[in-house]
């Protein structure tokens, strides 16, 4: 099924991805081992098989892995891109909810953004001035990399809590003109009802 497979796919979504060098080598692989698998190999162990098939992989992986890097790059790079906006939008941002962001912090957030931006777009250009049918600049690996190295530098800035505010003071406790404590003045009012109201000796 993979000879099959590959067999068509050589001459069309993989071709702009390997060189001509490559798929004669590729091509002819692909026939040695058919030829091999309905003679020798018809009656041949599992094991055997497996071997065949891995040696042909180590041909055709390389051209896959570029058309498949071809195609996933740009949202890798479309992620990256976002996280580094976010990144910029949250440094920029003053408003009250961000005050307790310290200036040093801020830029902090700047200089991670400033760093893996010029390492993208370098690393874009390279990849631009690249053809298809080499090896990857540019990885979906290497993105996905940046853009964890990002948000482990930027984020625990990003959802720094703001600090509570300190609890308010508890109110004086207010005294009487003449000084006395309002509980001892209760105090003082109960004893003086008792004594009224104890009966005098005939």
């Amino acid at each position: 099924a993979y000879v099959y497979a590959m067999r068509d796919k050589i001459d069309g979504v993989l071709k702009d991805f390997s060189t001509s060098q490559e798929r004669d080598k590729f091509k002819s692989a692909m026939n040695q081992a058919e030829d091999w698998l309905y003679n020798d190999g018809y009656d041949t162990t599992k094991q055997e098989y497996a071997r065949k098939i891995e040696e042909l992989r180590k041909l055709g992986n390389p051209i896959e892995n570029r058309f498949n890097q071809h195609q996933s790059r740009p949202a890798a790079i479309d992620g990256l891109k976002r996280q580094l906006d976010l990144c910029k939008t949250f440094a920029a941002n003053y408003d009250e909810a961000h005050a307790h962001i310290t200036d040093e912090e801020r830029d902090r957030i700047r200089k991670e953004v400033q760093t893996t931006e010029n390492w993208l777009y370098d690393s874009i250009s390279k990849q631009e001035d690249s053809p298809l049918s080499a090896d990857p600049h540019l990885t979906v690996e290497s993105i996905t990399a940046k853009r964890t190295s990002l948000f482990n530098a930027t984020n625990p800035i990003m959802i720094k809590p703001k600090p509570k505010p300190a609890p308010a003071p508890a109110p004086a406790e207010e005294k009487p003109a003449d000084g006395t404590a309002p509980e001892n003045k209760a105090r003082e009012g109960k004893a003086e009802g008792k004594e009224e109201s104890e009966p005098k000796a005939p």
